[in-house]
């Protein structure tokens, strides 16, 4: 079996409220075995990045933080089944964040609450195990 990886990259600032928030930065790679394009799999990648941040800004603002900047990057690994079929194996999710006054335990421990909340991790993916890193910068 070989391993596909996508990924994509936001930068969020501002303000969780709508109409505020911006992602100011994208970037889209794309890491595998051969030339195969897949699809679905790079929109969803990109949606899981932007998505989380934006739930994340709102989660730290809510509990009195208010975020400068958030960068967080979405892996996600597609395994071949077989000749032709494909399936997702593993979304990860790297975050970093400037946050005046927030603690690096607070930091990640918002950031694994939001996860265990945010509309990609647990309604999109459901079945796929989502892993997540989170550092205060």
């Amino acid at each position: 079996m070989s391993e596909i990886k996508r990924v994509a990259e936001t930068v969020w600032t501002g303000d969780a409220r709508p109409g505020s928030a911006r992602i100011t930065r994208y970037s889209f790679a794309t890491h595998f075995n051969d030339a195969r394009a897949t699809g679905i799999e790079e929109s969803l990648v990109v949606t899981h990045a932007a998505q989380y941040s934006l739930a994340f800004a709102d989660a730290l603002i809510r509990n009195g933080y208010q975020p400068e900047r958030l960068e967080t990057r979405a892996i996600c690994s597609i395994t071949q089944l077989d000749g032709r079929a494909i399936a997702i194996s593993k979304m990860r999710l790297e975050t970093r964040g400037r946050v005046p006054g927030m603690e690096q335990s607070a930091f990640a421990q918002t950031a694994v609450e939001t996860e265990r909340r945010c509309r990609n991790s647990n309604g999109l993916l459901k079945g796929p195990e989502v892993e997540l890193d989170a550092v205060l910068m």
